[in-house]
């Protein structure tokens, strides 16, 4: 995470202040892979593994084996995209990370085996999405080879891509991993069906661009308005039981760990008003938007989640380091949204304030990652 906050970090520097020979898609490419590919799914397949480690069927020395391939392959992609862009070299390591992703699923299908909690089937429809979502990339080589690299085809195969990986493998991953930590809670298999299928039409909404035909709108929103209810009776749920996910005495863990859930909510509203074609065709053609959007998931939700857990799991309680941490994490990202939003509504036009601006709170957001780097670190080296 530390390493995309600070590419992330030269990518709005470079905006104001260009840097000889900095390649900026070519560095966004590396800045969105290594968060999804490295710090996201690192994260969760950790975290993953902490719940089995004790059992006699967890292939332990494959997983770590595993994770230091996945470490390889994001080592590659971190050196090749910079340098090439979309090349033999970087598609090579993002293959070879898919089919990571897929070795990791059939090791964790042999342990989901044996287990039949609620938490269980939520995680192995994570790995399924995570799965389909690299349709998306695979898509991508014969769209720009038939010519259509500037078409609305690309778009779709992009949209595929993270459609899939924030609202399947990101949140049915997260929601696993709680349900997980709860034990044997009875929930019918029905919510998640309903689940999977809302995550399947809402894909809709990414096509709305193109100004489909009506129904398209109708369906998407038919998905988002079924995805809704099924995560409400879930968030209820863990509100009911929140003594066994919010520690006592852990105020600030307490908090990332509320304001992730937050989140997730509010993106299942923002996913409903996007049915609306007015506030589509504006969402889809502001940049601004898209950025704030995606930004709001993969850091208000998924990361702050991942970063709550971890405290929670390897501390006794929030030490100053930590509480630091999450002062500068928490302002710095809710400045940057913020500023994206008024940016996006007109407030800012025509000025480079926001630029710098967004330059600013990115280097507090970026020390707050720093400080936790070097909690985490710390502790590592006191056990």
């Amino acid at each position: 995470m530390l390493i995309a906050g600070i590419i992330g970090l030269m990518l709005r520097w470079h905006y104001l202040n260009p840097i000889p020979g900095f390649l900026y898609k070519n560095w966004l490419h590396a800045h969105s892979h290594i968060t999804f590919l490295g710090w996201v799914f690192l994260g969760l397949i950790a975290l993953i593994n902490y719940f089995f480690r004790k059992e006699k069927k967890f292939p332990g020395k494959k997983f770590i084996f595993l994770i230091w391939l996945t470490v390889i392959a994001n080592i590659g992609m971190l050196i090749s995209f910079p340098i090439q862009g979309y090349g033999a070299v970087s598609i090579f390591f993002s293959a070879f990370h898919m089919v990571l992703g897929i070795y990791a699923f059939i090791l964790y299908n042999k342990v989901f085996k044996s287990h039949n909690s609620f938490g269980i089937q939520l995680l192995r429809s994570a790995f399924a999405f995570m799965i389909i979502s690299g349709l998306g990339p695979l898509a991508l080589g014969p769209i720009i080879t038939l010519g259509y690299r500037d078409t609305f085809w690309y778009e779709f195969a992009v949209y595929f891509y993270l459609h899939f990986q924030y609202n399947g493998w990101f949140s049915l991953a997260i929601f696993g991993i709680i349900f997980l930590s709860l034990g044997t809670i009875k929930i019918s298999r029905i919510w998640l069906y309903i689940i999977n299928l809302s995550i399947v039409l809402t894909y809709l909404l990414s096509t709305l661009g193109i100004r489909p035909p009506t129904w398209v709108y109708y369906l998407g929103g038919f998905g988002a308005l079924l995805q809704i209810i099924p995560f409400i009776y879930l968030l209820i749920l863990l509100l009911k039981n929140y003594k066994l996910i919010l520690p006592a005495s852990r105020a600030f863990t307490n908090a990332l760990l509320l304001i992730s859930l937050m989140a997730f909510e509010t993106k299942l509203y923002l996913q409903f008003f996007s049915s609306i074609p007015s506030i589509a065709d504006w969402a889809l053609h502001s940049k601004n938007i898209v950025i704030a959007y995606l930004h709001f998931v993969l850091l208000g939700f998924v990361s702050t989640f991942l970063i709550a857990w971890w405290n929670k799991l390897i501390y006794e309680e929030d030490n100053r380091s930590f509480t630091l941490g999450t002062y500068f994490y928490t302002i710095g990202l809710a400045a940057i949204e913020f500023t994206l939003l008024f940016y996006a509504i007109g407030i800012f036009e025509g000025y480079l304030l926001p630029y710098r601006l967004l330059l600013v709170f990115s280097i507090v957001l970026t020390t707050g990652i720093l400080i936790y780097f070097n909690t985490f670190i710390r502790r590592r080296r006191e056990t």
